[in-house]
């Protein structure tokens, strides 16, 4: 709301002054944006101070357009606006991350359910078939999805959208290797995603997204303009980080955390709605290559004296970390969610026996 006298403006910035003494927020309020207009090093070199810094950026000039920003939200909403018996028709299935699921509690602290419903798609192929690689051109082709077959358009727009955000993670990771002194990018050539459309319904008292980090590499979030995404500092306060025109707000997932031993962060963050109004937001999660192993960095170059705040830890493959934590998310031993590579091979496309859940907190 704007206005107000000037006692109101004096205690606003008397609270955004102590608010920028917080340890590892300089520039509360003004988390950095990574413009993909201007050159890879000077792109690169802001992305690496906002992932130390932050473990969040916005990104500008990305060329997807606003016309399909509008279809995918207005897909988003026509499949939330489906008859609850026809969205328990795609139910979440945990072992392949695809369909429809609601109540998530993502904050054990506080015990407080999540006002969210979500539906998701991914390029599970890569789960199914050991041999199987994701075409830039259509993601999502060979894995096995849930289609709401009573909005015909559905499809083609979030195909589009997989799509167009895939390859917007490519150009970030180019930038995310460039940043680490440009070590050569062999995890994620062939990255495994999963595209999450959220609806946020207006509450007084429970979180949308109770405080969580990412699983993943990266996540890149679009959102309705409707504001609520909230990130933790170091001191444990939480930092609005609000929507703006033409650009989506990036994250780094546990999985960079791990890799760059802390080096860039994963923050923690939640979603707070607002009362009287419904958010939609959409996020792509994604992954480093399914079967590539991940080992922690010994060293970044251009950086001899980095700081790392982890130990160096074994390294664990893609697939192997992202079935631990699905499982662990749904209750599940690990042995549960991990197929094995004569598994997969054997399946195929087949995802008849799958377990389904919807408990997932991803």
């Amino acid at each position: 709301r704007e206005g107000g006298g000037p006692e109101v403006k004096m205690m606003f910035l008397f609270f955004v002054g102590m608010l920028s003494r917080i340890e590892g927020f300089d520039h509360v309020g003004s988390v950095p944006t990574v413009d993909l207009s201007i050159s890879e090093e000077e792109a690169s070199s802001v992305l690496r101070e906002a992932l130390r810094n932050y473990g969040f950026f916005y990104v500008k000039s990305h060329g997807i357009s606003d016309e399909l920003v509008s279809q995918q939200f207005a897909a988003s909403r026509d499949v939330f606006n489906l008859e609850q018996a026809v969205k328990e028709t795609m139910s979440f299935e945990s072992t392949l991350d695809i369909g429809y699921l609601s109540n998530q509690g993502l904050d054990e602290d506080s015990g407080q359910i999540d006002t969210k419903e979500g539906f998701l798609l991914s390029t599970n192929a890569v789960i199914l078939n050991p041999n199987a690689t994701i075409n830039p051109d259509d993601p999502l082709a060979g894995s096995v999805l849930k289609w709401p077959t009573a909005l015909p358009e559905y499809e083609t727009i979030m195909r589009e959208w997989t799509k167009q955000m895939y390859n917007l993670n490519g150009r970030l990771n180019k930038l995310l290797f460039r940043a680490l002194g440009g070590i050569e990018n062999s995890l994620a050539l062939n990255p495994f995603i999963i595209v999450k459309q959220l609806r946020y319904a207006p509450t007084l008292d429970n979180l949308g997204a109770g405080a969580h980090a990412d699983w993943g590499s990266l996540t890149i979030l679009a959102t309705d303009q409707v504001p609520g995404l909230e990130i933790e500092s170091d001191s444990g306060a939480w930092i609005p980080v609000p929507p703006r025109p033409g650009c989506f707000i990036v994250n780094a997932g546990d999985q960079v955390e791990f890799y760059t031993r802390g080096f860039f962060r994963s923050a923690n963050h939640r979603v707070r709605p607002t009362v009287n109004q419904v958010r939609f937001s959409t996020a792509l999660f994604a992954y480093f290559d399914y079967d590539k192993v991940v080992h922690p960095l010994t060293s970044i170059l251009d950086f001899p004296d980095a700081n790392f705040s982890k130990p160096i830890s074994p390294g664990v493959s893609t697939g192997d970390y992202f079935s631990f934590k699905l499982c662990e998310s749904v209750g599940k031993p690990p042995e549960d969610c991990r197929r094995t590579q004569q598994q997969r091979g054997e399946e195929g496309q087949t995802n008849n026996d799958l377990p389904s859940s919807s408990n997932s907190e991803l």
